[in-house]
């Protein structure tokens, strides 16, 4: 295993996410090994406040009517994501406040070239519970606990809003979540994208842009 895949765990772990096997070996790393426990409890502190601090935020029904009537005028592409941006500003301004400095984190070796670091956020879907969501820049795959409950004919879709504020689809959510989701080399994700979730028909949406509701919204920030 590497350390960013060590790393990960050991916030999955934390945020409380892992479970069945992966849950169970977890738990015996911390047992066993002193730097993965002194990593889980590192995590537990500085994410403790995603838990207090964050509160779910529905977006507003005239940024779904903005937002479904995107695709329908293209003088006014951008202006609608420019809007989840700023519903997202909440839960992102906390996840930056995770400090980059770990005074208490175990020693690890200089390497040749630093890796890009993993990306993190917290979707909040009105009514449901929390999706992670991690991103790991090197492979390019996404992971995410769960998905929202749709319902039959339908899928949850996501999406990436970069700085120009334009939609590109990412790819379908499978409710029973767990596989990484690969993203495309086109699709741009990077600190600061905001990923968004829609309810759409069976297999997408028809358009490059949402054609339902838009049911969570937030910015990726460093891990």
């Amino acid at each position: 295993m590497t350390s960013d895949e060590t790393d990960l765990t050991a916030a999955e772990l934390a945020l409380g996410v892992l479970d069945g096997d992966e849950r169970t070996a977890a738990m015996g790393r911390v047992l066993d090994d002193p730097a993965f426990a002194s990593n889980v409890a590192w995590w537990r502190r500085h994410l403790a406040a995603l838990y207090i601090e964050v509160e779910p935020v529905a977006p507003s029904a005239d940024l779904e009517r903005r937002i479904l009537a995107f695709g329908d005028n293209d003088n006014h592409r951008t202006a609608p994501w420019r809007a989840i941006a700023g519903l997202a500003g909440l839960a992102a301004a906390i996840l930056l406040t995770v400090v980059v400095t770990r005074p208490d984190m175990p020693a690890v070796a200089p390497r040749a070239a630093k890796p890009a670091p993993l990306l993190f956020a917290v979707l909040t879907p009105e009514r449901a519970a929390p999706i992670t969501a991690f991103f790991d820049p090197a492979s390019r795959t996404l992971k995410l606990r769960d998905a929202p409950s749709v319902k039959n004919g339908q899928d949850a879709q996501l999406w990436a809003i970069g700085g120009d504020g334009v939609p590109h689809a990412a790819g379908l959510l499978r409710h029973e979540g767990g596989a990484p989701l690969k993203i495309a080399p086109q699709v741009t994700v990077v600190p600061g994208t905001t990923l968004a979730i829609s309810i759409e028909p069976l297999g997408g949406s028809p358009k490059s842009t949402p054609t339902g509701p838009v049911v969570a919204a937030v910015k990726l920030a460093e891990i």
